[in-house]
């Protein structure tokens, strides 16, 4: 069973050079949660994810943002 991490990393990697990448809201939210919400790609996400009532929705996030999410989620990861 993959985790929300990995289930992002798939999602990207499915469409790389995609503007947006279709995501579900609940993954973006977990792995936002433990990040600084500061930080702006992680504030632009979970502005996207938080007023999605069911967290097993897809919603389409931009895929610069998503990039630099995965990359601070896998240093922390770490």
């Amino acid at each position: 069973m993959l985790n929300p991490l990995a289930r992002l990393r798939d999602a990207r990697a499915s469409n790389p050079s995609g503007a947006t990448v279709p995501v579900f809201a609940g993954d973006v939210q977990d792995v936002c949660a433990p990040l600084d919400p500061k930080a702006p790609p992680v504030a632009a996400l979970v502005e996207l994810a938080l007023p999605v009532e069911r967290p097993g929705a897809q919603i389409r996030v931009p895929g610069a943002h998503l990039d630099k999410v995965i990359e601070l989620a896998s240093k922390k990861a770490n």
